[in-house]
């Protein structure tokens, strides 16, 4: 593997781990133990500590933990970075060692259950994730789908889960706290594993994982990003906000499932401001520029959910309501103009828009 390469995956790992708190000591190992199999003895020193300069890990405890968690948004546009640095010089190697049955990376995501101390059950753990990878989201959805019953065991194999930080379970904005959880991988590893690698295994075991990667995988790198990016559009929100004097807000989710006619809707953003009126929006992973009908669609899925009884989609079309769109490669011209036409207050922002200051480092 090139020096090129290394390098870049050391900032990769370090971008990644440090989020949420701080590199905990099992990120740090996994790390170590990708570096000792790929290097000698000697430069295995040197990239760990390289890592641990990239990650900041010598300085976790010495009261800068806030000033990581605020780099979020800059991390992921440096991550987006350093991603088309790897895919220029990428190597068989490395699309091997996360995609090969024998692949370094493959191994240790296979495995990561398996580090958890104290588990037990590991085929229904991975079956649990799996159907939740493949698309599962509720409970009996997730049942059926492994072919465990949904009892007590079960309920406490998935409330583990979450306990672990593996998945996360969140409900609709405005649910009763009677509606069900609906259940996503959350660590990222294992939710590209879950959801991408363990559909190809059979292909993997027979074939070149680098066809499989250029036939197939890439084809869907769009579609997997999407909930990907509507994360980074709300951390884009919180950060910019100070500068752009935006409202705060008290409350982000989003809402997916069927209006009183049973007709399929789905509200990337649907955020409580402080000063309790609505900020809903869209956000697409898009190849190519987003055009108007996106607005005209959301405002389609609001009056939709209003005349179905939900009282937030009603404010959300109030005035004084907020709209925020984020696009990856930006929207068509006089998208705004064609918005803010009907009089209401809109913010568009291209994935460029959401930290300028990095466009040039």
């Amino acid at each position: 593997m090139s020096e090129e390469i290394l390098k870049a995956l050391t900032q990769l790992f370090a971008i990644i781990t440090k989020q949420d708190g701080g590199v905990t000591e099992n990120e740090r190992q996994f790390v170590i133990n990708f570096f000792q199999q790929e290097l000698d003895q000697d430069t295995v020193k040197e990239y760990v500590t390289l890592y641990d300069d990239f990650s900041g890990y010598n300085k976790q405890g010495t009261g800068e933990e806030e000033k990581n968690k605020l780099t979020s948004v800059k991390d992921s546009v440096k991550t987006l970075g350093i991603c088309k640095k790897i895919n220029k010089t990428l190597t068989q190697n490395v699309v091997r060692s996360v995609l090969s049955p024998n692949g370094n990376v493959r191994i240790q995501v296979e495995t990561a259950i398996a580090q958890e101390h104290g588990l037990r059950e590991l085929s229904e753990y991975n079956a649990i994730l799996s159907a939740i990878g493949l698309g599962a989201t509720q409970r009996n959805e997730i049942a059926m789908q492994t072919g465990l019953a949904p009892t007590f065991a079960f309920r406490t194999r998935l409330e583990k889960l979450v306990e672990l930080g593996l998945i996360e379970a969140t409900r609709n904005f405005g649910a009763s706290a009677s509606e069900p959880y609906r259940y996503r991988v959350s660590d990222p590893a294992l939710r590209f594993y879950y959801s991408i690698v363990s559909r190809y295994r059979s292909e993997l075991e027979l074939d070149d994982p680098m066809e499989i990667w250029r036939k197939h995988i890439v084809e869907e790198l769009n579609a997997y990003m999407g909930l990907i990016f509507e994360r980074v559009a709300q951390q884009a929100y919180v950060r910019m906000r100070p500068r752009l004097d935006l409202p705060i807000v008290r409350e982000w989710g989003r809402w997916e499932g069927l209006d009183r006619d049973r007709r399929q809707t789905e509200i990337d953003i649907v955020a409580r401001r402080t000063d309790g009126a609505m900020l809903t929006g869209a956000v697409k992973w898009s190849a190519k520029p987003v055009g108007t009908s996106l607005h005209e669609k959301h405002l389609d899925m609001l009056t939709r959910l209003s005349q179905s009884g939900y009282a937030w989609a009603r404010e959300a079309l109030a005035p004084g309501a907020m709209f925020l769109y984020v696009a990856a490669n930006g929207f068509a011209p006089g998208y705004l103009a064609h918005a803010k036409a009907a009089g209401v207050h809109v913010i568009a922002w291209s994935l460029e828009d959401l930290y300028p200051s990095e466009r040039d480092q």
